[in-house]
């Protein structure tokens, strides 16, 4: 949908209209919130970091599509998981123990080999991929990947629709800022009513409910996995893009994203084993 949108609207006043509109959505969820005392300071601020992070993603996300087909996007940005991974064993010491595995190295190669050989055959022939747009997805997948884990880590016992909720006012500040300072909110007035609601529609789909998603799952699965499960997302963007924009990739380029993802499935793997012995040492400690 953004891929679409950029013949409409610039990607700051694409931002500056979807995660406000996605934000308005949860006023009714923080009002209730806070009058049974689940929303207070405390909350907004263990949100701060989360909403810096994901403001951070969201500039990047938004000018992707300016500068790559929605087709690479999908695959490109599943090196976050590399990041999130990362960021995982800084916050949480027990699950260091990655780094003394060969899966860990493994997995990692294989994303970072997908991810230049995805770079460097695509830049070698005439796909719309620029080294702007490369470079702007590289630091997208930084950011996503770490604001996953600032998710668990900040919001920990915060329920997703109040976290997100909170974290979408904050990101709605600067991305409103932005559009005030380097959009043209003035071709909103000449979009078509298709393209507007194709606007509306993705703010609904992708800030407003897919972080609610992404907000529980984290929770409930852990950052690492949350990211890791999509890795499917690469294989529907790619599919919806030749149907709707009758993109497609080559041959390499597949092989290179299908490369990257499966460097993602090894190092998700690898840390499930670790944490799943970990918690069966911590079980049979206990029962002892």
């Amino acid at each position: 949908m953004l891929r679409h949108l950029t013949g409409s609207v610039d990607a700051w006043t694409a931002n500056g209209v979807r995660y406000p509109l996605s934000a308005v959505l949860y006023w009714p969820i923080l009002v209730g919130a806070y009058r049974s005392g689940s929303l207070n300071a405390d909350v907004v601020r263990r949100c701060l970091v989360p909403a810096c992070i994901a403001l951070a993603g969201q500039i990047l996300w938004a000018l992707a599509p300016y500068y790559l087909p929605a087709s690479s996007i999908g695959f490109y940005a599943r090196s976050s998981v590399v990041w999130s991974l990362l960021a995982t064993m800084y916050f949480f010491a027990d699950e260091r123990v990655l780094l003394r595995t060969w899966g860990f190295y493994g997995g990692m190669c294989a994303t970072i080999a997908g991810f230049v050989m995805l770079s460097v055959s695509s830049s070698s022939i005439a796909t719309g991929v620029t080294t702007a747009g490369i470079l702007i997805i590289f630091w997208c997948a930084f950011f996503f990947g770490f604001y996953a884990v600032s998710v668990r880590h900040f919001l920990r016992g915060i329920h997703p629709l109040v976290g997100f909720g909170v974290v979408s006012q904050i990101v709605s500040i600067g991305t409103l800022t932005g559009m005030a300072w380097w959009g043209k909110p003035q071709d909103l007035l000449v979009m078509s009513p298709r393209d507007l609601c194709v606007l509306a529609f993705s703010s609904v789909v992708g800030v407003a409910m897919g972080h609610y998603f992404i907000y529980t799952a984290v929770q409930r699965l852990g950052a690492a996995i949350a990211s890791g499960v999509g890795a499917l997302s690469p294989f529907v963007t790619a599919s919806l893009a030749a149907f709707f924009l009758g993109e497609s990739l080559t041959p390499i380029q597949w092989l290179a994203g299908v490369i990257m993802v499966c460097g993602a499935i090894v190092l998700l793997s690898t840390q499930q084993i670790i944490v799943r012995s970990i918690r069966q040492r911590e079980t049979a400690g206990s029962n002892a």
